[in-house]
């Protein structure tokens, strides 16, 4: 826990006059853990307070980490959370909880199962690593201070969808709308989602991974969109989302996006009509939305789509209505 609040940017607040209960401010996946934090009496803005930073890496979805260099009871440690694959990958000792051992590939593969099990029970996993360095110097290199780590472990999170978002996928499928999920979630994590809010139907999903993708022309991806029903792309980088919009643009659809970060912005601004969650998302990605949906229910958004039909319908009887009693008048 200690090595999540370190390396961490979120903060959770005590009720005040705008907020009637706790509340939190930065990436909702780290609020998550802060909670848990606090659950066990740990004092987190003390903690940081204690601990001076020297640098921070923020992440990318390129590396798929981010680290924070810390001062710690005298010590330089540098502190790294985020993919578990990727985290392992760079790691060649874990801890045991007594003293550190050399990572072997038997315990490799028992951390693998464990997040592959956690995975496809639809939770997001987050792994955690440190390791100590002699000192802090300005120069030291982003590669040097997150490889040969010390695994600590993860953690799984799960966050389910709201009640009415099946019902929501449901009514989007019989009213024609294709919904396409992009995520940066683990494809088996993607997967249970998806399952659990019905987004497969009847029909068997089309799943694509980040390499997948990149493989792909954009007539093969055009084909895989037109001929599946579902699909859903795992680990896609803020570059895919706005080629996917553009794809689908240029082939004369229509496209609606929602996204909660800086990273989907590009994306949102490209969509024909874009999308953002009042409570959750960030300022970035409100700022770059036509759309505000004060209550984050993805189910308001399709009711929306149900009222601007009938609006639309309306309209075109009204017009229609209008013109015939005009050319009667006139003939």
């Amino acid at each position: 826990l200690h090595a999540w609040i370190f390396a961490s940017n979120a903060k959770i607040n005590p009720p005040d006059d705008d907020h009637p209960d706790w509340y939190c401010l930065g990436d909702p996946t780290e609020w998550a853990i802060l909670t848990l934090a606090k659950k066990y009496n740990i004092e987190t803005e003390s903690l940081l307070k204690q601990n001076e930073q020297y640098h921070q890496f923020w992440f990318d979805s390129i590396r798929k980490m981010m680290s924070s260099i810390r001062n710690v009871n005298g010590k330089t440690i540098v502190f790294v959370k985020w993919a578990p694959r990727t985290i392992l990958e760079n790691c060649t000792t874990y801890y045991n909880g007594k003293e550190q051992k050399n990572l072997t590939n038997k315990y490799k593969k028992s951390v693998y199962n464990s997040i592959n099990e956690t995975s496809s029970q639809a939770m997001r996993n987050i792994a955690f690593a440190y390791k100590e360095i002699d000192k802090y110097e300005e120069w030291i290199e982003m590669t040097l201070a997150e490889s040969d780590l010390c695994f600590l472990g993860f953690v799984a999170i799960i966050d389910p969808a709201r009640p009415e978002v099946p019902a929501a996928i449901s009514a989007a499928r019989d009213a024609k709308i294709k919904i396409i999920m992009i995520t940066w979630d683990y494809w088996p994590t993607a997967k249970a989602i998806a399952e659990n809010i019905w987004l497969d139907g009847d029909w068997k999903m089309k799943l694509i991974s980040n390499n997948e993708l990149k493989k792909l022309s954009d007539y093969d991806l055009y084909e895989i969109i037109k001929n599946n029903r579902s699909i859903i792309f795992s680990r896609a980088a803020p570059e895919d989302k706005l080629r996917i919009v553009k794809l689908l643009q240029k082939k004369h659809n229509i496209i609606a996006v929602t996204g909660d970060g800086i990273n989907d912005a590009p994306a949102l601004k490209r969509a024909d009509i874009w999308v953002a969650m009042w409570k959750i998302w960030t300022d970035v990605a409100k700022e770059a939305s036509k759309i505000v949906l004060l209550d984050d229910s993805f189910s308001t958004l399709v009711f929306a789509i149900e009222e601007w039909r009938v609006i639309y319908q309306n309209l075109k009887k009204t017009i229609l209505d209008a013109s015939l009693a005009t050319s009667v008048h006139i003939f």
